[in-house]
């Protein structure tokens, strides 16, 4: 719980990118990438710059097998691509309270809550739990409509179990951005 209200106040007081990120963003994403990234609220944004940080700790710090599936610059630069774009399926609707109200909705009443999202017109309640739920396949298909196929097929899959229709290198990714995202 104590680390839920952490989150939420650290939402409602994020910052966008500053500085030298702004700069990271330029060189990791084209422009209309960099408007998707953009049309998420500052605290997603803030999440994103946060996980990307986190990952390349972590490939800093992994073992021999990671290291060399991800030496590679594109590799590198596909891993720096969904980490900054894994959560643009929440929109910019879905900030701090909204996604603090899904998350108490998730806990409290599970099976409500996840029978209640089927609709993304279902009312209030229900747009929430939609892009709650399903933000990771509404920011897949938006990626890939941006060309940004391998990115969508790892974004998808971002808040699920298995690796399917991955290659080796995607799957790296995909489980060092899952790593990363949890520690944020």
């Amino acid at each position: 719980m104590l680390y839920r209200m952490k989150q939420f106040f650290n939402g409602i007081f994020a910052q966008g990118a500053e500085g030298e990120e702004v700069e990271l963003l330029r060189e990791a994403l084209p422009e209309e990438e960099m408007r998707l990234f953009f049309q998420m609220n500052k605290a997603d944004q803030r999440h994103a710059l946060n996980v990307l940080k986190t990952a390349q700790s972590l490939l800093q710090d992994a073992g021999i097998g990671q290291q060399n599936v991800i030496q590679a610059e594109e590799a590198r630069k596909l891993l720096v691509r969904c980490c900054l774009l894994h959560d643009v399926g929440r929109g910019y609707e879905m900030g701090p309270v909204r996604k603090s109200l899904a998350v108490l909705l998730d806990s409290l009443f599970p099976n409500w809550a996840r029978e209640y999202d089927r609709n993304d017109a279902a009312g209030y309640l229900g747009k929430i739990l939609y892009r709650y739920y399903k933000h990771a396949a509404i920011g897949s298909e938006m990626l890939r409509k941006q060309g940004l196929t391998e990115e969508a097929k790892i974004v998808a899959l971002h808040h699920q179990e298995g690796f399917s229709g991955l290659d080796e290198q995607q799957k790296v990714i995909l489980l060092v951005l899952k790593q990363a995202d949890n520690l944020n």
